[in-house]
Formats: C-alpha cells, sequence, structure tokens
C-alpha cells in the first residue's frame, strides 16, 4: 500500500473502479474505502480539469521520448530474461553473465535496504537479496539505474566487528565529532566577540558560512540547517538585535541574530483567519488520511513489493517524461 499523487494524467493507469470513483468525485471530496482484485484505496480530487486534445506538434518530442524509452526497455527486459534463464541453468550468475558478456558487480556484504552506489540508490537489490536464500538468483529487480538479476553468495549472521572492519567508520565518525566541535568553539568566539563586529564580518573572519533568511514563519525548512524547533522558539522570542547561544543541529553548530519581527495584529488575523483555517484542517485532514491508510495497511497485512513497485512507477513516468 503507498499514497502519491497521481497528477493530471497518470491516475488513467488505476484500476478501473478507481477511474469510475475519480470520474463521479468533485474536486475536494475523499472516496469510500474501494475495494478491487488489486488490493483497497482512499482517493481525493483535489486538481480536475476538463480534457482538451492537444496538437502534434506540443507532443511530438514526448511521444519520440516515450518510444524510445520503450524500445529500450523492452532490449533490456530481452537481455535479462535470457541472463536470468542463463543463470538458472548454470546455478551462477557469473558463468551466465560471461557467457553473454555482460559486466558482474559484486558489492561485498550488504545491510538490508543498504544503497549500492551508483547502481541502487534505493535499496531495492539489498531488499531482495533479503528474501533469498545462498546460492538463490533473483527474478529481474528494477532500479532507478536499469534493470537488473542479483544472486546470494553467502550469508554473514550478526557479529562483533573487528578492529581493522570498522577502522575507516570509526576514524569517519571520530572525525566528525572533532569538525563539530571545532565548529562549536568558533561559534562560541563569534558570540563573544558579537559586541564588537558584525555577525556577516565575524563569519569571514573564522572561516564560517553566513546566510540571511528574509521572512521565516514556524516550522519552515532551513536551507542547510533543515526545521528546528529551537531555532523556531529563538526567532520569536529573541529580542531583536540580540544573538543566540549555539545551536547544535545534525550537520554542525548555528548561531542565530533577529534583525527584525512583524507581530500579527488583530487585523491581520481577521483577514486571513479563514485561509489559515482552511490550511489547518487540510493539514489535518491528510494527518488523519495518512494514518486511516496505516491502520489499513496493518489490518490487511499489506506487503509492499518494492521489485514490482518500482518497476511500474518508473514505467508511467516514463510516459510522461518531459510534461509540464
Amino acid at each position: 500500500m503507498g499514497g502519491g499523487d497521481w497528477g493530471l494524467y497518470e491516475w488513467r493507469t488505476l484500476p478501473p473502479l478507481e477511474q469510475e470513483e475519480i470520474g463521479r468525485l468533485s474536486e475536494g471530496e475523499i472516496s469510500d474505502i474501494i475495494k478491487s482484485d488489486e488490493g483497497i484505496a482512499i482517493l481525493k480530487i483535489t486538481e480536475k480539469k476538463p480534457p482538451r486534445t492537444r496538437p502534434l506538434i506540443e507532443v511530438r518530442d514526448r511521444i519520440q521520448n516515450i518510444l524510445l524509452d520503450q524500445k529500450a526497455r523492452e532490449l533490456a527486459e530481452e537481455r535479462v530474461s535470457e541472463l536470468e534463464k542463463n543463470a538458472k541453468k548454470e546455478k551462477s550468475l557469473k558463468k551466465a553473465a560471461q557467457i553473454l558478456g555482460i559486466e558482474v558487480i559484486t558489492p561485498g556484504l550488504l545491510k538490508e535496504r543498504e544503497p549500492i552506489e551508483d547502481i541502487d540508490s534505493s535499496g531495492m537489490i539489498s531488499s531482495m537479496l533479503f528474501q533469498l536464500q545462498e546460492n538463490d538468483i533473483s527474478t529481474p529487480i528494477s532500479t532507478y539505474k536499469g534493470v537488473g538479476i542479483a544472486q546470494l553468495e553467502k550469508i554473514e549472521l550478526p557479529k562483533q566487528a573487528e578492529l581493522e572492519e570498522v577502522e575507516d567508520e570509526v576514524k569517519e565518525e571520530v572525525t566528525t565529532i572533532q569538525k563539530k566541535e571545532l565548529a562549536a568553539e568558533k561559534v562560541r568566539n563569534i558570540k563573544e566577540e558579537l559586541n564588537r563586529e558584525n555577525l556577516e564580518g565575524l563569519a569571514e573572519k573564522y572561516g564560517l558560512e553566513y546566510k540571511t533568511v528574509n521572512e521565516h514563519e514556524r516550522n519552515q525548512y532551513l536551507s542547510i540547517v533543515g526545521e528546528n524547533l529551537e531555532i523556531d522558539r529563538l526567532a520569536f522570542s529573541l529580542p531583536i538585535e540580540e544573538s543566540s547561544d549555539p545551536i547544535e543541529f545534525d550537520g554542525g553548530y548555528v548561531l542565530i541574530k533577529v534583525l527584525d519581527r512583524k507581530e500579527v495584529t488583530r487585523e491581520d488575523f481577521e483577514k486571513d483567519k479563514e485561509t489559515e483555517k482552511q490550511s489547518l484542517l487540510e493539514e489535518k485532514r491528510s494527518k488523519f488520511f495518512l494514518s486511516y491508510m496505516t491502520k489499513l495497511r496493518e489490518e490487511y497485512r499489506v506487503e509492499i513489493k518494492y521489485d514490482i513497485f518500482l518497476k511500474i512507477s518508473s514505467d508511467v513516468l516514463s510516459r510522461f517524461e518531459g510534461e509540464e
């Protein structure tokens, strides 16, 4: 089970029952539970546009791209199907690949859902491997980079790692901690010197990054820092022109200074009350919808076949590549 935005075109790939319900619903409406052979679904119509036929000149490039992509996929699937057949015959993916002149990549030991650099950033391959027994050969696996086959060579049970195995990882973690401590010290120095110099000049002096945020709202994402409740609290409570103490976040430390603050007046509140009310209501509906779908997923014991899901998603998205 999964949620998402099916856009103005992708919804046409949904099961017939769901398409019928979409046709019946008006903008803003939410459907009842729809049960079909494919599973269960709840739909919400966020936007509806009347159909129109596009001139060929508008869609020519898109059609060409779709046809080229489909041809490439067909060739890849034929090649992988041949590889799968030979691999199961030889009981060895490496032997079958050598016969067909296909490169085999051995990534070494993997954790479940661990990405493989430059090959599978989503962790689809490692997830599939954890469903296999030793020497088993998978069915074709679709990733964002293409389609392939994997063979599980061996299983190693979890164990206490030797120093040599984790030495590089430990060094990297220690280096990260040291960099963070150094950044904290620099930020503390800046805090002490703020009475004599401005924040921008001090950032340049200590080799730190300085950014200005023109407007900030509660729970708003900040570049580099991300979402941070402490920064939100200080942004709306610090006196104007006063700097905060160093604030820790995942990437290091940050020091903020509030240059100006616009307080909301009663008139502003009354003016935007309905808009904010609708926004809050929509947010609560979305949270309820997500919670309800999660509950249904657990109740019906829905299992996601990620290899099939990604293949279908990739196929659908490729049809609308270049759509604006």
